[in-house]
């Protein structure tokens, strides 16, 4: 078994343009979407730091709990998945679509969202410290209680974007002048 876990690494470094494959062990990436395509979706737990899975689709995927740090979902799509206190500390999303993906209580800190589809996200209690949301859509995305310290923002907001007391800001970002929401209570 073990030689085939080296070998199916060695055959996804290649594949995802990883130059040190020894970096991680793409065995647990390769059992997730062997699994999910066989129709399992709750991967609650899982430990999936620097995992290369850009442009893959995990629609409705359970990732409760997990580590997602350092992870390339660029392009990916997890539409309607749950990301419940998950690690997603420099994770890159870029271009990844997320509607109505439950970030609860997750740490995105330093994440990319660049040009992120966020419609509907929600981002209630979680950790973006200095995310870039930059170019990204973010209708009706709930960001009560978040932090939002030194987060790149997009500067137009054309739709509803959510926010309540709890959540932090910059001193210099007033989120009624971009055309935030006040929601009161923790929703």
């Amino acid at each position: 078994m073990i030689t085939l876990v080296k070998t199916v690494d060695f055959f996804l470094a290649y594949l995802f343009k990883i130059h040190d494959p020894q970096s991680i062990s793409v065995a647990k990436p390769y059992e997730v979407m062997k699994n999910y395509s066989q129709g399992i979706k709750d991967f609650s737990g899982i430990d999936l730091q620097k995992a290369p899975l850009m442009s893959v689709s995990l629609k409705g995927i359970t990732l409760d709990g997990s580590n997602l740090s350092n992870i390339d979902l660029s392009k990916a799509n997890l539409s309607y998945s749950s990301l419940i206190r998950v690690n997603l500390n420099q994770a890159n999303l870029t271009k990844a679509i997320l509607t109505e993906v439950n970030f609860t209580n997750s740490c995105l800190s330093q994440a990319n969202l660049q040009e992120a589809h966020l419609e509907k996200a929600n981002f209630n209690f979680a950790n973006l410290q200095e995310v870039d949301f930059g170019l990204s859509y973010l209708a009706q995305a709930n960001f009560a209680g978040a932090d939002l310290t030194q987060a790149k923002l997009p500067l137009d907001y054309a739709y509803d974007v959510y926010y309540n007391a709890a959540t932090i800001f910059d001193h210099d970002f007033d989120p009624q002048l971009r055309g935030w929401k006040k929601k009161n209570g923790n929703n």
